[in-house]
């Protein structure tokens, strides 16, 4: 189960990225790369909708790069989205997965939190 919550997490973090800044927007880049990462998402439509919502919340409150928002804009496939992580900061990737972390935990009732 945890190896399943921690891949779910890192597909999320890596899908996720934007903010309304000349460089990009968070919406459409968020989308996109959820879009691209879709096998790896979880089929609850309340629950991507919340992921999508952290995601937009993170990029603007922790003030991602131009360049991390236009890649994951430009990404043809889930890897090249994944590969846009690298562009944030050590400080905004542990923030993103700390929080994508404690929703998946509460989506699973704790038994991401109990498997690990």
């Amino acid at each position: 189960m945890t190896r399943t919550w921690i891949g779910f997490v890192a597909a999320l973090s890596l899908a996720i990225v934007g903010c309304k800044k000349p460089g990009g927007d968070c919406t459409q880049a968020i989308a996109h790369s959820m879009e691209l990462a879709k096998a790896s998402m979880p089929s609850d439509d309340k629950l991507v909708g919340k992921l999508r919502d952290l995601g937009v919340q993170h990029c603007k409150d922790d003030k991602w790069s131009d360049d991390a928002i236009k890649c994951m804009t430009e990404a043809k496939a889930e890897s090249d989205a994944q590969a846009c992580y690298g562009k944030l900061t050590a400080d905004q990737q542990s923030k993103m997965n700390k929080a994508a972390m404690e929703l998946a935990t509460q989506a699973g009732g704790g038994s991401a939190a109990a498997a690990g």
